[in-house]
């Protein structure tokens, strides 16, 4: 479950490769669209965490980080 690998390492980058073996860790079995589905899936989220005060920061070419979402001054 992608929610997990992200919350179990909260605040640190999770590579698209610890993602994809968390979520398919049968390697024969991963979609062809894999990074696509992550993608897709990290979308969704974003949209369910944001109530939350939590947000999923893409890290380019790395992978992802789940941190909690800046408070803007008043």
């Amino acid at each position: 479950n992608l929610m997990a690998a992200l919350a179990n390492r909260f605040g640190q980058v999770v590579t698209i490769d610890r993602i994809i073996d968390q979520m398919w860790p049968n390697a024969a079995r991963q979609p062809l669209t894999t990074q696509k589905v992550i993608h897709v899936t990290v979308s969704k989220l974003r949209k369910l965490i944001k109530p939350l005060g939590l947000q999923i920061e893409t890290v380019y070419s790395r992978g992802y980080r789940l941190k909690q979402e800046k408070q803007n001054a008043v």
